[in-house]
């Protein structure tokens, strides 16, 4: 264990925290929770890169700590109508869309982790679409609750989310094509 795979650790007990406090309604301390998690993805990763310390345990969990918030936190937004509160099905279709997309990459990494052991790193897109999952969801957290409320800040949520949905997909589809050909090298 290293500073970036304990941050990591750390990253990944803070994803029951920001269900529980957004379950409850409390978008504020939710939003600080969330950045503190986020904080730890950029340092962990930093540190990583800098004194070396990129492990296997690190280029799978790092992703994985940062899937699980994401889900995380775009299931318990969808459940609280915070996404689209006037439409219902609206709130499910990005979760449902989002956890399509991570459990078709997660089945394609496990094949490629069982039969070549290769862990494929985060690429730029995926990493752009996890910073625009990470304004989108402060954005709709801090803007809609009681104190705050400003329907063109939720409006910009939105258009961020569908943003990171866009190049989510485009990191999917990325990956298939990746997966595809290492397979045919089989």
């Amino acid at each position: 264990m290293n500073i970036p795979n304990i941050l990591t650790v750390i990253r990944m007990m803070m994803v029951p925290v920001v269900g529980f406090l957004i379950g409850y309604e409390q978008l504020i301390p939710a939003v600080i929770v969330y950045i503190l998690a986020c904080i730890t993805d950029v340092i962990d990763g930093k540190v990583a890169r800098r004194y070396g310390y990129i492990t296997d345990f690190g280029k799978l969990m790092d992703p994985v700590a940062d899937k699980t918030l994401t889900l995380t936190t775009v299931i318990m937004l969808a459940h609280k109508h915070i996404i689209y509160p006037d439409v219902f099905i609206l709130n499910w279709i990005v979760p449902f869309i989002l956890i399509t997309k991570e459990l078709l990459m997660i089945a394609g990494g496990i094949v490629l982790l069982k039969h070549k052991s290769i862990v494929q790193p985060a690429n730029w897109y995926g990493k752009l679409s996890t910073v625009l999952f990470f304004a989108a969801f402060v954005v709709l957290m801090t803007f809609n609750n009681f104190a705050i409320n400003i329907p063109l800040m939720m409006l910009i949520g939105r258009i961020a989310l569908g943003i990171a949905l866009v190049f989510a997909f485009f990191a999917f589809f990325k990956y298939l094509i990746l997966y595809i050909n290492i397979s045919k090298k089989k």
